[in-house]
């Protein structure tokens, strides 16, 4: 171990700058079955475990479903506009893409007009 490895060793607060470092462990290439032997699995933070929490910049996911219902969207629809949504897309940007991929948009709709 060079000099400077020992001077940030001692300033990141480790007992034995000296003793060797040891392996940090992650999950990320466990089996289910493994993970498991380390203690219960903690959700990832910002990863929704199912679509109620979803949350994005115009709200969280079931008000905007409910918006869209009200506008006159199939269910179909509405899926591809969660889905764009996911990868970033605003709103307005999704509704447009999607009237632009099934090739209609609802009556009630003002954003594709």
């Amino acid at each position: 171990m060079d000099p400077s490895a020992n001077d940030r060793a001692h300033w990141r607060g480790l007992a034995d700058p000296s003793a060797p470092a040891r392996p940090v462990l992650s999950n990320r290439f466990l089996t289910p079955e493994e993970s498991g032997r380390r203690g219960t699995p903690r959700p990832r933070r910002g990863v929704p475990t199912d679509g109620a929490s979803l949350l994005f910049a115009e709200g969280q996911w079931p008000m905007l479903r409910v918006q869209l219902e009200a506008e006159g969207w199939d269910p179909s629809q509405i899926d591809l506009v969660r889905d764009q949504l996911r990868q970033g897309w605003s709103l307005a940007v999704a509704r447009r893409n999607v009237a632009n991929l099934s090739g209609r948009c609802p009556l009630n709709s003002r954003q594709c007009r």
